[in-house]
């Protein structure tokens, strides 16, 4: 199994996190990472390999997932 990767956008651009779906701390950081965006209200966007275009919203952290990716919520005025 290859590794998981989260991408974030964030105000900066965006940030990258990795782990290692056989490696407990790896899966750790990674899990408190996801926690605090989407307790902070970003969508978290499951990408399917076959087509990228296509996405399942999350609201738990999937270990074994290939690729995550964390929206923030627009607030319009």
């Amino acid at each position: 199994m290859k590794q998981g990767e989260m991408r974030i956008m964030c105000s900066s651009g965006d940030d990258t996190i990795f782990w290692d779906p056989q490696d407990q701390k790896s899966i750790d950081n990674a899990k408190a990472k996801f926690d605090k965006y989407v307790k902070k209200g970003y969508k978290v966007f499951r990408l399917d390999e076959k087509d990228k275009k296509s996405g399942r919203a999350l609201t738990e952290f999937p270990t074994f997932a290939a690729k995550l990716l964390f929206v923030p919520v627009f607030q319009g005025g």
